[in-house]
């Protein structure tokens, strides 16, 4: 659909490193994503974990949590737009937060 393309595509704009990419790449990449359903509690990925994905969130509210002296706390609510992982995907690094 090409309302979905366009989502993306504008999503994608906002990450520096696919922001100039050709049409052939952005194509790559999208048609090489895999819509994932999250229920609600469900964890994207750990802290300390490898990224070994990039997310877009197209639906919903994530939350991205953190420990400190045995506490949890919320750091962030991400919505329809953000994108998750990307730097750590790119980087092959790891997540600092639970997602």
């Amino acid at each position: 659909q090409d309302s979905n393309i366009n989502f993306a595509k504008d999503v994608m704009t906002n990450i520096e490193f696919l922001r100039d990419i050709s049409i052939e790449s952005f194509y790559y990449v999208l048609f090489s994503m895999e819509k994932i359903q999250y229920r609600k509690n469900d964890y994207i990925s750990k802290a300390y974990d490898y990224a070994d994905s990039m997310i877009i969130i197209c639906d919903g509210v994530c939350e991205v949590r953190t420990r400190c002296e045995g506490n949890e706390f919320i750091i962030e609510h991400l919505g329809k737009g953000s994108i998750i992982n990307h730097n750590a995907f790119f980087l092959e690094d790891l997540i600092y937060a639970d997602i």
